[in-house]
């Protein structure tokens, strides 16, 4: 845990944790939710008031594993994100890039990875997009799709570790296809022995680097309910080295 976590604690600072918060018009007791589509909706009408209860779930996860370690966290929602503070920061965004849209902004100022959401259209109940895979390796598939053959059942969530803007900091992403996905996944990197696999697999070497790395990870559901997760696929970012600078938190 402290491997991992305590570049993002590092002195004084605290990181910023970056919730999804969708642009949704409607009103949920009458004409129900819509994602904002600019060119049938108003901004006037855009409603920033909703958030998925596995972000609400994740951000509580957090908040306790940075409290064991000494540690608070800055938490805004994705629309309140000011990128001129955000580039001298630590940065854990939550949520994937439907509903966090810095997430797509994100997207623009670094290079795409190995995995990346794509819309599915049309939505299969609560699954709006999928996770391609583009380069599948022996035994994986070419597209992570939690909507078939059972939707409901599984999810998937990816995790994006990346180098910050400045040469100290951290961008974590953290995001599932669905808000249950999500929660999922940050619940699996707030547990020690479901951490473990993960930073085994993702090269944390014995002077306390870490390299950047992304990862898939499979989640079983039950009634909406992440059960058990586990890795499903992963790429290392060869090259891209990034130093635990302050040990003090272990």
């Amino acid at each position: 845990m402290s491997s991992f976590w305590s570049a993002f604690a590092r002195g004084t600072e605290r990181p910023t944790v970056v919730y999804s918060n969708a642009p949704f018009v409607g009103n949920a007791g009458t004409t129900g939710l819509f994602y904002f589509d600019a060119s049938v909706h108003r901004r006037s009408e855009l409603v920033y008031t909703y958030t998925g209860v596995g972000e609400v779930m994740a951000v509580q996860a957090l908040g306790e594993v940075f409290w064991r370690m000494g540690r608070r966290i800055d938490v805004k929602r994705g629309g309140l994100l000011g990128w001129d503070d955000a580039k001298n920061a630590n940065l854990v965004f939550i949520g994937g890039p439907v509903e966090n849209l810095p997430v797509n902004e994100l997207r623009e100022l670094r290079e795409e990875g190995e995995f990346f959401f794509r819309p599915l259209e049309p939505f299969v109940g609560s699954y709006g997009a999928v996770i391609v895979n583009r380069q599948p390796r022996s035994g994986e598939p070419a597209v992570f799709d939690g909507s078939r053959p059972d939707p409901g059942r599984r999810d998937y969530a990816l995790i994006r570790l990346l180098p910050g803007f400045a040469s100290d900091r951290r961008i974590l992403l953290v995001g599932g296809v669905t808000t249950q996905g999500t929660q999922a996944a940050v619940e699996f990197l707030c547990q020690p022995n479901k951490l473990q696999t993960l930073v085994t697999e993702a090269d944390v070497l014995s002077d306390g680097n870490i390299l950047a790395f992304e990862c898939v990870l499979e989640v079983e559901l039950k009634s909406g309910v992440p059960i058990e997760s586990r890795v499903a696929a992963t790429r290392n970012g060869a090259g891209k080295e990034m130093a635990v600078v302050d040990k003090a938190v272990r």
